[in-house]
């Protein structure tokens, strides 16, 4: 939830220093009759999940892609049986296809 706009979410992003001198980034998402979008933005998701996983791809307006961070509450890393972490292989694809992009823009 945003602290200084109630009924709205906040993404914090860390960005490189030369991006914003903080290390950090911070973006207003709003909520529509359709779901959420971040403001300055047309583009809209059902629901924050959505959002989060697109921008996993696509960067937009942020200023790179949004990388999970391999923790237990993410749903693309899982515990195994002998208490060691093993990632989805959906989770590699995905980092496979944001590198590949990247290239692409190169």
């Amino acid at each position: 939830d945003s602290s200084t706009h109630p009924g709205c979410y906040a993404l914090s992003v860390r960005v490189p220093k030369f991006e914003n001198p903080t290390g950090i980034s911070h973006y207003l998402i709003l909520k529509t009759q359709r779901g959420v979008k971040l403001k300055g933005l047309e583009k809209e998701w059902p629901d924050l999940l959505a959002l989060v996983t697109h921008h996993t791809v696509m960067s937009e307006m942020l200023p790179c892609t949004l990388r999970l961070p391999h923790k237990s509450k993410n749903p693309a890393y899982k515990d195994s049986e002998d208490g060691k972490k093993e990632d989805d292989p959906d989770y590699q694809r995905l980092s496979d296809f944001t590198s590949m992009m990247a290239a692409l823009k190169n």
